[in-house]
C-alpha cells in the first residue's frame, strides 16, 4: 500500500517518526546554491519534507548562515565549494538519480542563456530557468508570423 503525502510530511516533522531513508525530489526555491544548502541542510529545515537526514549541526549551521550573507560573488563561491565538500564528506544524503528535463522554445526570437550553453545547464529542471537571463524578441517573432 502506497503512504498518502500528507502523511509522509506528518512522519517526516519530527525525528522519532523519520523514515530511514525516503525518495525525495527537492529543488531549490531559486537557482542560487545557497538557498539550496539551506533548505537541504541547515538545521531550521529538518522539521520538514526537505530535510529527512535530521542534520542537526550548529558549526554547518552558522557556515551556511555566513554564506548566504557574503555579497563577493568569488568569495561566496568559494565558500559554497568548501560547504559542498564538507557535506560530500559526511554522506548524509544518497544522491541516486537525476531529474533532467528537455525543453522545446524557439531560439530564432528567444535567447536562453542556458540552453545555449550546456555548461551553463544544471541536472536539476527547476535551476535552468533563470529568467532574468532569458531574452524574448517579439519584433522577430512578428517577423517570423508575417512571413516577411
Amino acid at each position: 500500500m502506497k503512504t498518502p503525502w500528507a502523511k509522509c510530511v506528518e512522519y517526516m516533522s519530527k525525528l522519532e517518526t523519520s523514515p530511514h531513508i525516503i525518495p525525495m525530489f527537492i529543488a531549490p526555491h531559486v537557482a542560487d546554491a545557497g538557498i539550496a544548502l539551506h533548505s537541504k541542510y541547515h538545521s531550521s529545515s529538518a522539521p520538514s519534507v526537505d530535510q529527512n537526514e535530521w542534520l542537526l549541526n550548529e558549526t554547518l549551521d552558522s557556515m551556511i548562515e555566513d554564506t548566504l550573507l557574503t555579497v563577493d560573488e568569488k568569495e561566496r563561491l568559494q565558500k559554497y565549494y568548501r560547504l559542498q565538500e564538507i557535506i560530500m564528506d559526511m554522506c548524509p544524503t544518497l544522491f541516486l538519480t537525476e531529474a533532467p528535463g528537455m525543453f522545446a522554445y524557439q531560439s530564432y526570437y528567444v535567447k536562453w542563456p542556458q540552453a545555449e550553453n550546456p555548461n551553463l545547464c544544471v541536472p536539476d529542471i527547476a535551476a535552468n530557468f533563470n529568467f532574468a537571463q532569458i531574452e524574448v524578441f517579439p519584433e522577430k517573432r512578428a517577423e517570423l508570423l508575417s512571413g516577411g
